[in-house]
Order: structure tokens, then C-alpha cells, then sequence
């Protein structure tokens, strides 16, 4: 039983047989209409894909603090919450679909919690992939897990309950939809969604566990799945894919291209299906192909009828794995994730900032954290993770060397990155980068000149973990700009001519498994 109280204006509308209400604290015409209008599309596309909605009504319900909150029937949501611009987009499709997926068919708590990476994949995944940014999302999803989840944190997913952490979260949620992905891919659109509503069905209003989930997708796809949930669900780890070679071959007069790829990471080798893109000269379009991994190592040919000058593997990261740090661009959340970290306070900072700058590395202090001073450290400590607090403190320079590359300046005044000039007199700056001397290692700068704004930034920033550069202002503080740097030369993409590594053939669309609602 939820009791909810407070003066709220409603609104209400009629979406098919389902009433959507919103309740509001202070009346705000437009406020309403853009969640009234927004989730009639949801509960239209939600029912196309899976069934009926459940429920009699969906209500937005603000509340008097900041939450965000998804419970049978409705959400309550925070006044700040409520009024973000992309909340509309985001979050609410996801509680939305959590009528269906946890408060529809409940979680059977012995087995593990699906329904958080379903709704993922199903909500946040799903209205990327109808923009054209499912890669992107996969690749930021990846890149948590391999900078959030060392090998002694791992955990299978049939292990994980709730979200409360960074590490749970790249379980429960990260690697739970990429594998939701990869069955999807496996066993095609039309009988992905065919399981999905079978599962539905049959478990309307009762507990069900990822056996449930597996038996549904298993008569949808007419084949045994049992592998598939067994690796993924139930073991702990990841794959590390690795490009050992590649070139042009002939053999009996058909041409192919031998592609030897390999598993890294420890433990015995996962069954993967791996695509990979093959550009041709003309450059019009990538050819596809899609090969299967059972071993440490193996070669595969794939087929191809004029020479291709670049081939390039997972280009769309539909494989769940870990990332080789040259893949992805740095990121706050190398530093933020990594098991052995050290966070340096500048000593020649004034006395209120030198405090704050304390404070902060207190809130972020956990087992494998030490915090020092520059006047301790006469260089990068090498084999951890560096935080680098202050203008003033002796290993800036250091930080402004690994970010030289990124096409980033660091001074004493300003940062110049991403196309903006951030002087240090208006604005709190973050940058992270990579070591120079070991692209493994994570580099992170924090500056400010105002000591009011750092116990907001402390709070603030483990949730921008996916940028690479932020900015701020005022004493909150507020956020002014949020980016990522270009990823370097990839791994994962080989040249197969002579010369430099020609660009890559636009890649074939794909289209999302529903349409985004029409209002």
C-alpha cells in the first residue's frame, strides 16, 4: 500500500482504454501536456510490442523532494526530476514499461533480477536505437562495465538484485541489456518480440525468473537457449576480444579475407557471434559478415568479391565484452571505477580550498583509495588511477601532457577543450585523459577556484561518468557543458592495403525493433 499526499493540480487524458494523470504542485499547463501526450505514444508502442497495459491508469505524480520513484501504476517524481528536458525521453518510457516488466510480471527474486536490463534495453536502449544512436549507447554501456567492474568486483547476473553502486548497476543494468541485445540478434526481430510476448502472457501478474524468460524465448525460437542464459546469466566475467591478424587470401579462386581473432580474458572461451564490416574500395557501403568464436583463439574467412582496403570487428558494439582502452575515449569514469586509485590534494592551495579539495576525496575515499599531497608525489604514480585536485597543485602539468593528444590545453588560467575555452576565473573544469607512458592507466583533473562549489561537484560528478570533459559554474554548481573526446585508432579496425587506414564505408542501417511512437 502507497500513501502519497500533497496539493497537487491534475490533469488527465484518455489513451485507449488507459487514463494518464499527472499531478502537479503548482499548475503548469504545458508541463502536463508534454507528459500526457508523450505517454500516450509509450502505452501505444508498449502495447504493440508486448500486450495490453495492465493497469486502469498511469499517473506523474511530483513530489515534494528529489526521487524517482516507479511504482505500480504511477511515478514520483522530484519537482527538479520532473522538469528535466530529457526526462520525458528517458526515464519515463522506462517507468512507464516497468508496468510490464516488475510490476506486471513480478521478479521471482531466487534468480535474479531481469527486470531492470529488459526495461533498459526496452526503454533507454530502445529510443536511442529510434534516433540512430543505438551503437553509441551499446559502446557507453560497454565502456561502464570495463571501467566499473574489475575482475574481483564481478558478479553474475543472476546474482544481482537491486541497483546500489556504479558496480551493480553495470550488472544489473549494462551488461543485462547487451546480453538482452544479443539475444535479440541471435534469434531475429520477429521472434525476439514473439518471446517477449509469450513470456508476458504467461506470466501476467506472477513472479517469473530469467527460466521463465529462457522457455519463452526457447518456443518463440524454436531451438535450445540453454548455452546462451548459461553463459551469460549465470557466469561472471566477460570476453576480451583481440585482432591478431587479417589480410587478403585466395583459395580455389575465391577470394576471402582471413581474420584471426582471439579471447583474452581468462577462464575458458565464450561462443560469440562476432560481425564484422568489411569496406570496399568503392566505399559506398560495408559489407557484413557475422563470425562464430568458440575457441581462444581461431580463424575465420570471410567470404568477399573484390578486395576489401579496411576491415573492422564489432564495429557496432552488439557484442557484449571488455573494452581495450584504445576503443573508447577517456572518460571520469576510468579514474572513478578503477580498483587502485590515488587522489592527489594541491598543498599550495589556498586554506578554504585545500579543505574542500579534503572533503571531496574524503566523500570518494573506498578500499584501494589513498589520498596524498603534490608535495609528496614528484610524479604520476604509475599502475593507478590519478585524481588530480587544483590549479595549483604540482601534477597539473602532468594532466595537461596526457591531454595534449586529446587536442586539449591545460594552464594555469583556462582549459581549451572541445571546441570552448573554459578560463578558470568563471568556470569549475574536469577533464580525464590517459598516461602518456601506459594508455591503461586513468588520469583525472579537477579545478576550482571556488571552494563553495566543490561539495556539489563531490556529489555531482560520479554521475558524468561517460564524459571526458565538464564544466561549471556558480555555487551549486550548475552544469554549463558536458562532452566526450574523439576516440584514438581503434584495435579493433585493420587496413588491408597498403597505406594509411582508409576510412570506414558508412555502415547499413538498421531498423529499431518498434518505431517511435507517432504523437
Amino acid at each position: 500500500v502507497f500513501l502519497v499526499a500533497g496539493p497537487w493540480t491534475e490533469r488527465t487524458r484518455l489513451a485507449g482504454k488507459v487514463e494518464l494523470e499527472t499531478f502537479l504542485r503548482a499548475d503548469d499547463a504545458a508541463l502536463a501536456e508534454r507528459y500526457l501526450s508523450a505517454g500516450a505514444g509509450y502505452l501505444e508502442m508498449y502495447e504493440r510490442l508486448v500486450g495490453p497495459y495492465p493497469y486502469p491508469k498511469f499517473a506523474v505524480v511530483e513530489n515534494f523532494f528529489e526521487t524517482g520513484f516507479g511504482m505500480p501504476s504511477f511515478t514520483l517524481l522530484g519537482p527538479g526530476v520532473l522538469r528535466l528536458p530529457f526526462i520525458v525521453r528517458t526515464s519515463y518510457p522506462h517507468e512507464i514499461l516497468h508496468d510490464w516488466w516488475g510490476n506486471g510480471v513480478f521478479v521471482d527474486p531466487r534468480g535474479g533480477n531481469w527486470s531492470e536490463g529488459l526495461t533498459a534495453y526496452l526503454a533507454d536502449h530502445l529510443v536511442e536505437e529510434q534516433e540512430g544512436r543505438g551503437a553509441e549507447y551499446r559502446r557507453t554501456a560497454l565502456q561502464r562495465f570495463t571501467d566499473y567492474v574489475a575482475e574481483h568486483r564481478d558478479f553474475p547476473v543472476s546474482k544481482f538484485r537491486e541497483r546500489h553502486g556504479s558496480v551493480t548497476q553495470a550488472v544489473g543494468y549494462d551488461k543485462a541489456l547487451m546480453v538482452f541485445h544479443m539475444l535479440r540478434r541471435r534469434v531475429g526481430d520477429e521472434r525476439f518480440v514473439a518471446g517477449l510476448r509469450g513470456f508476458w502472457q504467461a506470466n501476467r501478474f506472477r513472479e517469473a525468473s530469467f527460466a521463465d524468460l529462457r522457455r519463452a524465448m526457447e518456443a518463440a525460437a524454436g531451438e535450445d537457449l540453454g548455452w546462451f542464459f548459461s553463459q551469460w546469466i549465470d557466469r561472471a566475467g566477460a570476453p576480451a576480444l583481440r585482432v591478431d591478424g587479417a589480410k587478403v587470401v585466395e583459395d580455389h579462386g575465391v577470394r576471402a579475407v582471413a581474420l584471426t581473432l582471439s579471447q583474452a580474458q581468462e577462464g575458458p572461451p565464450y561462443l560469440l557471434d562476432v560481425p564484422v564490416a568489411l569496406t570496399l574500395p568503392s566505399g559506398t557501403a560495408a559489407a557484413l559478415r557475422t563470425v562464430r568464436l568458440a575457441v581462444v583463439s581461431g580463424l575465420q574467412n570471410a567470404q568477399s568479391l573484390i578486395d576489401p582496403v579496411r576491415l573492422d570487428v564489432d564495429p557496432e558494439w552488439d557484442v557484449f565484452r571488455r573494452l581495450d582502452p584504445a576503443e573508447v575515449p577517456p572518460a571520469l569514469s576510468g579514474f572513478l571505477g578503477a580498483p587502485a586509485r590515488t587522489i592527489v590534494l594541491p598543498s599550495a592551495a589556498p586554506a578554504p580550498l585545500r579543505q574542500a579539495y579534503g572533503a571531496l576525496a574524503d566523500a570518494w575515499t573506498r578500499p584501494g583509495t589513498e589520498v596524498v599531497t603534490d608535495a609528496a608525489l614528484p610524479a604520476l604514480p604509475a599502475g593507478r588511477a590519478v585524481l588530480v585536485l587544483g590549479w595549483e597543485n604540482r601534477l597539473r602539468p602532468a594532466v595537461a601532457a596526457a591531454l595534449a593528444p586529446l587536442g586539449a590545453a591545460l594552464d594555469d588560467r583556462e582549459l581549451r577543450g572541445g571546441g570552448a575555452a573554459l578560463p578558470r576565473a568563471t568556470r569549475s573544469v574536469v577533464a580525464a585523459a590517459r598516461s602518456p607512458a601506459d594508455p591503461a592507466q586513468a588520469l583525472a583533473f579537477v579545478g576550482a577556484d571556488r571552494a563553495a562549489a566543490i561539495p556539489g561537484l563531490a556529489r555531482k560528478l560520479p554521475h558524468y561518468g561517460k564524459y571526458g570533459l565538464l564544466a561549471f559554474e556558480g555555487d551549486e554548481p550548475a552544469n554549463v557543458l558536458k562532452a566526450a573526446w574523439t576516440p584514438s585508432a581503434s584495435p579493433m579496425a585493420v587496413g588491408l592495403a597498403a597505406g594509411p587506414l582508409p576510412a570506414r564505408a558508412p555502415l547499413p542501417p538498421r531498423p529499431p525493433l518498434v518505431p517511435a511512437p507517432s504523437r
